[in-house]
């Protein structure tokens, strides 16, 4: 899938969860204003079209601003060409080769070792800790770059970012226990099962080379890969989940990192 086809894909997939979320609180309008009574049928056929449109703009706001407020969360500051021309190089290259556009690279001053992908339909952005970047080599840092980019490519960066904005966050203090069966549920409906396990396979398309990835994943392994800024929202947008690494149960559904590196040494 092209970067214009994980573009539609996004659209597409904002307005399911816009008509997913209105359509319930246009429901309890329309029960509300049914037991005020007094009130025309069509003064209740109102009430529901301005509840629904009410919900949307509001839905249709939180996810516009998926990445910048998925990025403020991170504290991660943009990464100039000089400062990293390794990284900078590799993704021109692998964006290239891939048909994705190249994506903003911004990095987070923390020794663990992960990286994340946000996006939406205008922009992508990669995301890396200093650690990440001080431990891998050419090849390994080759191979989460095209991950990244596999990610992007599928909507699967676009779809893991809304998900933060509109269910991740519900996890945060100080009601996350109350409403986690919904944050689950929601996120389990914008990510699919095993989709870092489709991510892998996509990303050794375009290095042709799975070994690279093993690497990557094996060395994260040995390392602490939750940064300061890591939360219950943002656990699943991570190439290696803090919460998973740290032996904490996930909200999202996360494949085992045992099982993805397993896979890779399989192809």
């Amino acid at each position: 899938m092209n970067s214009e086809s994980g573009n539609q894909s996004q659209t597409i997939l904002t307005l399911v969860v816009i008509g997913a979320l209105a359509a319930p609180l246009a429901l309890v309008l329309f029960v509300v204003f049914a037991l005020i009574g007094g009130l025309s049928a069509l003064d209740l056929v109102w009430a529901v079209v301005l509840g629904v449109i009410g919900a949307s703009l509001v839905i249709w706001r939180l996810t516009s601003r998926a990445v910048i407020s998925a990025l403020a969360e991170l504290q991660a500051d943009p990464i100039e060409p000089a400062d990293e021309p390794r990284l900078v190089n590799l993704v021109e290259g692998l964006a290239l080769s891939s048909g994705v556009a190249q994506p903003e690279l911004y990095l987070i001053d923390d020794e663990a070792c992960n990286s994340c992908v946000l996006a939406d339909q205008n922009r992508a952005i990669m995301v890396l800790t200093s650690g990440m970047l001080s431990t891998l080599d050419r090849i390994q840092l080759e191979a989460v770059v095209a991950n990244a980019l596999a990610r992007i490519r599928s909507g699967d960066a676009a779809s893991a970012t809304v998900a933060r904005t509109l269910f991740g966050a519900l996890l945060m203090e100080p009601f996350g226990a109350m409403v986690e069966p919904i944050a689950k549920a929601g996120l389990e409906r914008l990510i699919a099962p095993h989709s870092d396990i489709n991510t892998d396979q996509a990303a050794v398309t375009i290095t042709r080379y799975p070994p690279g990835l093993a690497a990557a994943l094996e060395a994260l392994a040995q390392k602490p890969v939750g940064p300061e800024t890591a939360s219950r929202a943002n656990d699943h947008l991570w190439l290696v989940s803090p919460a998973s690494a740290a032996g904490r149960s996930t909200v999202a559904p996360v494949s085992p990192l045992g099982l993805r590196i397993d896979v890779l040494h399989e192809l």
